[in-house]
């Protein structure tokens, strides 16, 4: 007996099993085939304890070469997330730039199109026309630059003093008119109306 007070077995070691098991080979009576029983039942325990102990082993590699894996899967969470707001911070800021673009692109449009519908000025409606992609009409006659448009806008002068600003031009009722510099009247007319103009020969009553 033990110093707790309770009964102490002896230790259950295979010498100790065999001579229980020697024991009741050579005895007939019933303690000695509850003994054999009793050996039969150990033994059986025995092969269970060690099919479990190899199962427990085999989980715990499982389960550490799960842990191992899990691991690995939260680091590649974690660089994926990263990456992810990453993405999401440069996309969002492409965007601001695109719509910032956008509004800068359709003022530009806005001037354009303001340019063409309203400038005197041909060579910036040519250019402003190009800027915009206007096709241009391949139809499209060319135009005497001495007798179509507006005068002394789109119309040349037929004559231009190269000494001073004296010039001679076709004006908008199709007459000759001189331009004078300093003089008493800004301009004057020569009082006939030309049918024809003398660059291009277009029947200018017809325009």
């Amino acid at each position: 007996m033990s110093e707790s007070g309770k009964v102490s077995l002896p230790s259950m070691t295979p010498e100790r099993k065999e001579e229980i098991r020697q024991y009741a080979d050579t005895s007939t009576t019933f303690a000695a085939e509850y003994l054999r029983e009793l050996l039969a039942a150990l033994e059986e325990s025995k092969q269970n304890a060690e099919v479990e102990q190899k199962l427990n082993d085999t989980l715990h590699g499982t389960n550490k070469d799960l842990r191992k894996k899990l691991v690995v899967v939260q680091q590649q969470r974690d660089v994926a997330q990263a990456n992810y707001k990453t993405y999401y911070a440069e996309a969002t800021e492409v965007s601001k730039r695109l719509a910032e673009a956008q509004q800068t692109i359709a003022k530009h449009e806005e001037a354009l199109n303001g340019i063409i519908a309203y400038s005197t000025d041909k060579n910036a409606v040519d250019i402003a026309s190009e800027s915009m992609g206007y096709p241009e009409d391949e139809n499209k006659e060319e135009k005497c630059r001495y007798c179509t448009g507006r005068p002394l806008v789109d119309r040349e002068p037929l004559m231009k003093s190269q000494l001073s600003d004296y010039n001679v031009f076709i004006n908008s009722v199709n007459y000759l008119e001189d331009s004078i510099i300093g003089g008493s009247a800004p301009h004057s007319l020569y009082g006939v109306k030309i049918k024809y103009c003398p660059v291009c020969g277009k029947d200018l009553g017809k325009s």
